[in-house]
């Protein structure tokens, strides 16, 4: 894979990686597109999971798809109406602490009030942010970092992972912080 990490993250190139983490990373730059085309990647996603009713990337949140799509080319289970967000947070196991390659669930306030929610894989964080890989980040399937703390509150709901042993490389990644990296607000 010849992926660009952000600076402070090269160090991710040569870090072992899941199943789920090989195939994000394989869609590494993958975008939506703008209006009323789709981009037929994702929409395929969506068809091959038999999700009906998944019609527009650029309308619809698709992190869930994303997430969806991992663990389906993982041979991974899929929750129940798993374009949803938050229902990831009862997916799998639970994960008391994040260890690279965890889903990530996180609540996300929405504009017009109350919240919504996103999934990501975990790649490291540092004291004030989770460096994950996701799809609808920024519109497309990248490394952003997320807020731990918003408003005063945790944006972390869950930590999940589907193992019944933990690979050796699925440990917590503390880093110093990558300030070049831009912070994602709303990941929708």
């Amino acid at each position: 894979m010849n992926i660009n990490y952000p600076k402070g993250l090269e160090f991710l190139e040569k870090y072992p990686k899941t199943l789920m983490l090989k195939e994000a990373f394989r869609l590494y730059g993958l975008e939506e597109i703008p209006g009323n085309k789709n981009n037929p990647i994702i929409l395929s996603w969506a068809k091959n999971l038999g999700l009906d009713g998944y019609v527009s990337d650029s309308t619809q949140a698709w992190c869930g798809l994303f997430m969806a799509h991992l663990a389906g080319v993982s041979n991974k289970p899929i929750p129940e109406k798993p374009l949803w967000a938050l229902n990831w947070q009862y997916w799998g196991n639970p994960s008391h602490i994040p260890k690279y390659g965890d889903v990530l669930v996180f609540k996300r306030k929405l504009p017009a009030g109350g919240f919504a929610g996103h999934v990501a894989l975990y790649l490291a964080e540092d004291k004030n942010y989770y460096y994950v890989i996701g799809g609808n980040q920024s519109n497309k399937v990248c490394i952003s970092r997320i807020q731990k703390i918003q408003d005063g509150k945790p944006r972390l709901v869950a930590a999940r992972n589907s193992y019944k042993i933990m690979p050796t490389c699925c440990e917590p990644i503390h880093i110093d912080e990558v300030s070049t990296l831009p912070v994602s607000k709303n990941e929708a």
